[in-house]
């Protein structure tokens, strides 16, 4: 049986493809039909066979049945894909947030990777999504030294957002008592240290006497300038980044 006159489930199917952003050609393709025989019926034009107008209905239901079902298990199930959906609705792709820049510079003659503020303030320009509180509690630290190879080499950027109390094992930024600023690992210390400031690279031997330091902030992410076939941003949702 074929139905030459308007239809409403032909409405009722354009709405679908519109509100769930599905072209003709995907629908063609579930229906078992060419794309013109679907573009006619939407076009008004071309005989529609009714079980197939039918059919389509169910098909499109079912996709946005499966969708709202998806979206709830996200939100209670995985967080991480709540964060992810949060941060797309916050920072449209390619947003970008101005925040300060640390440049590093070399202290003593031990090689370290550390950071320092320069005598004059600077801007960065970085994604916005990086970011999932508010840029006044962020910078950017230029790394200088070798002691976070090569993870974090030098002329890399972290991302680092303010915090006095970052967790344990954390990639941190902390300041020493002459203002000297160090992005090291915080371990748990040994007994009577609260805890000990560690080197990725193990050429490095850990700070252990750390009277009198002070802690700047979490490294968030690292930025490295783009290679062809390695990612260039470590991130993680913008939780404190772990050694």
């Amino acid at each position: 049986m074929f139905v030459a006159a308007i239809d409403p489930r032909v409405q009722r199917i354009e709405q679908l493809l519109d509100q769930l952003r599905l072209s003709q050609r995907w629908l063609a393709g579930k229906l078992g039909v060419t794309h013109t025989t679907v573009k006619n019926w939407l076009a008004g034009g071309g005989a529609r066979d009714s079980s197939l107008l039918d059919k389509a209905i169910r098909h499109l239901m079912a996709e946005q049945r499966a969708r709202e079902t998806l979206s709830e298990a996200s939100v209670t199930l995985t967080p991480e894909a709540d964060a992810r959906a949060s941060l797309r609705a916050r920072h449209p792709i390619g947003a970008t947030a101005i925040v300060p820049l640390w440049r590093g510079v070399v202290a003593g003659d031990a090689d370290e990777c550390h950071f320092a503020e320069g005598e004059a303030p600077e801007w960065v320009e970085i994604p916005a999504f990086l970011l999932t509180h508010e840029p006044e509690r962020y910078f950017v630290a230029v790394a200088s030294g070798s002691s976070m190879s090569p993870r974090i080499g030098h002329s890399d950027r972290a991302v680092v957002r303010l915090d006095a109390n970052p967790p344990k094992n954390a990639l941190c930024v902390v300041r020493r008592t002459d203002g000297v600023s160090f992005v090291k690992v915080l371990r748990e210390g040994r007994f009577p240290r609260p805890y000990e400031l560690h080197s990725l690279n193990d050429a490095f031997s850990p700070i252990l006497d750390v009277k009198g330091w002070s802690f700047v902030g979490v490294v968030v992410a690292i930025l490295k300038d783009p290679e062809p076939g390695s990612p260039n941003i470590e991130w993680n949702l913008g939780q404190p980044l772990k050694g």
